[in-house]
């Protein structure tokens, strides 16, 4: 807990499948909001440890929600990459919606994050505890030209570990008896040089210094980094 911030991990049942909570968070989703499937124009399922190829996650959600079959022409899709995934699929459900605007009436984009870590756990007793299983559904809507102010700026990591040409995160898919491995070094200092820069970047193109900055809000859930960015960047990590 001391360097992960970490206290608890949270894992499926036996009971439970991959789809089961996708399903569940998209249920909830859709329930809060009152927003049918009918209008959800976009729909991308991100995740490293999909339990099928084919059909896509996406699709079999879809299938799913959309009870009389009438959404054909939705936009979904599944992708694969690692801890970006989230990142990735927001800013591909923002642009796609952006680039309909005025030509769909369904004014909606829904982004799923789905995995199931415990599977591929139990080669290493210190990364193991940063993984878990979990879901989430996000939903997007388009603000009005006026309102909008938005910012896309992504980098990918292709070298693997900082420090020799190995990869830095590996799972491996051996008939489900592979098992994951992480340079954990190697992935802390990438993401301490990627986040500060990242930050610095957005902030230039809208004219800003840090300290205009209300609120940072980073897809990392390590204590550890977060508090390492913010003596970077000679921020309140409070």
């Amino acid at each position: 807990f001391r360097r992960s911030g970490i206290e608890s991990r949270f894992y499926k049942s036996t009971e439970s499948s991959f789809f089961d909570l996708a399903i569940k968070s998209v249920n909830r989703l859709l329930e809060k909001t009152g927003v049918l499937a009918s209008q959800i124009s976009v729909l991308i399922c991100a995740s490293s440890t999909f339990d099928k190829n084919a059909p896509s996650l996406a699709c079999r959600l879809m299938n799913s929600i959309d009870k009389e079959g009438t959404n054909q022409d939705c936009f979904a899709v599944d992708i694969n990459s690692a801890c970006t995934g989230y990142i990735y699929a927001m800013s591909m459900a923002v642009d796609k919606l952006r680039a309909n605007a005025g030509k769909d009436e369904k004014k909606y984009a829904m982004v799923v994050t789905n995995e199931v870590f415990s599977d591929y756990l139990g080669n290493s007793p210190t990364s193991d505890i940063l993984f878990g299983d979990a879901s989430s559904a996000t939903l997007i809507e388009i603000a009005s030209q006026e309102q909008e102010n938005w910012c896309s700026i992504i980098h990918s990591f292709h070298q693997g570990s900082v420090r020799d040409p190995k990869n830095s995160i590996v799972i491996y898919n051996e008939s489900g008896t592979g098992k994951m491995t992480m340079d954990g070094l190697a992935v802390y200092d990438n993401a301490v040089k990627t986040i500060s820069r990242s930050i610095r970047e957005t902030a230039n193109i809208h004219h800003l210094d840090l300290s205009d900055i209300d609120q940072f809000i980073l897809h990392q859930a390590n204590k550890k980094i977060v508090d390492t960015v913010c003596r970077k960047l000679e921020l309140d990590s409070n």
